[in-house]
């Protein structure tokens, strides 16, 4: 599931793992859904870890050295860019994830990976316990809100960028979706 822009949610190095064999049976018998490669697990399975990724370095260039933006990194690909060329790369798959309603979320594209989207892996259900059909397109509480809050870090961060304003009011949207599409009669938020 790598896209552009998109962060992934676990990197996993078999041989340097400290693991007992019972621990690494469910990768043994995943290794060729998942798509683990050379020993290697790298997968992008989670919704919100690229908002994750965003709003820690804007914590980071905003509270101990913006020079953080400037650093280069390189990806499993061989391809370099900066820190801050990788951040609008991720708010730009954000913006790609955003739907006419509003909502970020997405349909589970690999029927082996986790059934939940979300880097917490919970059991998401109703009222009445059943689970929330994650065959559907689903979008979660928390990855809204992070989403939201991370188009907000990068009208923040990047003030003069060409897309500021529109990560703004993007992150609006997503905020006011959030509070009509989740509150329930109760006055709290649905999980998902």
């Amino acid at each position: 599931q790598e896209q552009p822009g998109r962060i992934h949610h676990e990197f996993r190095d078999f041989r340097t793992w400290k693991s007992t064999f019972f621990e690494r049976i469910p990768f043994i018998v995943l290794n060729q859904k998942w798509d683990i490669r050379d020993r290697r697990l790298l997968s992008y399975f989670s919704l919100d870890t690229t908002s994750s990724y965003i709003r820690l370095v804007h914590k980071h260039a905003t509270r101990i050295d913006r020079a953080i933006l400037d650093r280069s990194t390189t990806n499993h690909h061989g391809h370099t860019q900066t820190i801050e060329q990788s951040i609008v790369a991720a708010a730009e798959w954000i913006m790609d994830k955003v739907n006419d309603r509003g909502l970020v979320g997405e349909w589970r594209r690999n029927p082996w990976s986790l059934p939940f989207q979300t880097f917490q892996d919970s059991l998401y259900a109703r009222r009445d316990r059943s689970l929330v059909n994650y065959t559907d397109f689903t979008t979660y509480v928390e990855v809204q809100a992070l989403a939201a809050d991370a188009l907000y870090d990068m009208a923040h961060l990047l003030p003069r960028h060409e897309k500021a304003q529109i990560w703004r009011e993007t992150a609006r949207r997503m905020h006011q979706s959030m509070i009509h599409e989740f509150s329930n009669e109760d006055g709290f938020l649905a999980s998902a």
